[in-house]
């Protein structure tokens, strides 16, 4: 049985290390991640563009289309 050993770190995390940001909480209400909202937005408005197109293509990468 093959196994490897993990190192073991001490890692401390100090306030000087932590950098807080505020956002207005209506600005980004459901989000995972700020850069994922930011590019799904990003894809919806080019999809929107061409709304026949894109139903076609969803019909055949959805199944359940």
């Amino acid at each position: 049985m093959t196994y490897h050993k993990i190192p073991s770190i001490n890692l401390f995390i100090k306030p000087e290390h932590v950098k807080l940001t505020f956002r207005k909480q209506n600005e980004y209400d459901n989000f995972i991640s700020l850069t994922l909202a930011q590019y799904l937005n990003r894809v919806k408005k080019k999809i929107h563009k061409y709304p026949e197109e894109w139903d076609n293509i969803k019909r055949v990468t959805n199944s359940y289309e």
